[in-house]
Formats: C-alpha cells, sequence, structure tokens
C-alpha cells in the first residue's frame, strides 16, 4: 500500500499476482459454460473461481478429498448461488 499511498493521482490498477490468475483464467473461460469441473480447489484462487463461476450462474462440480473443506466454500455463498455447487464422490472420464 506505500507505493499507491505514496502516488494518489497514478491511475493504475495495483493487483496481486494470485488476484491476477484468477482474473486470467476467468478471462479464457468461454462464454456460455453451463458446467465446470475443478479438482483439489482448496488454495485461495480455487475459492475464488469457484465462487466466481457460482455468482456467474454455473454449475460447479467439485471434487476434495474431504468434505469440510467443500462445506466451507458452500457457506461461503451467498445462498441463492449454493444450488449450483456440488460435490462429487467418484468420477470418470471417457
Amino acid at each position: 500500500m506505500l507505493f499507491v499511498d505514496k502516488h494518489p493521482n497514478l491511475r493504475v490498477r495495483v493487483v496481486h499476482g494470485n488476484m491476477f490468475t484468477v482474473a486470467v483464467i476467468l478471462n479464457e473461460i468461454p462464454q456460455g459454460v453451463k458446467e465446470a469441473f475443478l479438482k483439489g480447489a482448496t488454495s485461495r484462487l480455487g475459492r475464488a473461481i469457484a465462487l466466481y463461476l457460482c455468482q456467474k450462474k454455473v454449475k460447479v462440480l467439485v471434487k476434495f478429498l474431504t468434505f469440510p473443506i467443500f462445506f466451507t466454500i458452500f457457506l461461503a455463498l451467498y445462498f441463492c448461488f449454493r444450488f449450483l455447487y456440488f460435490l462429487l464422490t467418484r468420477y470418470s472420464f471417457f
């Protein structure tokens, strides 16, 4: 914050590396996606992506090793978006 305080008239947005990564990932998701699969999204990055996708009405399927991790993210969602967040117990790819 020191840099921002030192240059108050600077018209550049300062972004932390993790948030920049989230922005790049979300920008690469094509318009019209209705469903996304996230595996091991336990970090702040994964959490931010999952929360954002649910807010954009994208169904998010996640695979975690433990239920408490899923539940903490579930509770972070607004009540009206919780129906878009699913825990997978097993999955297979064709």
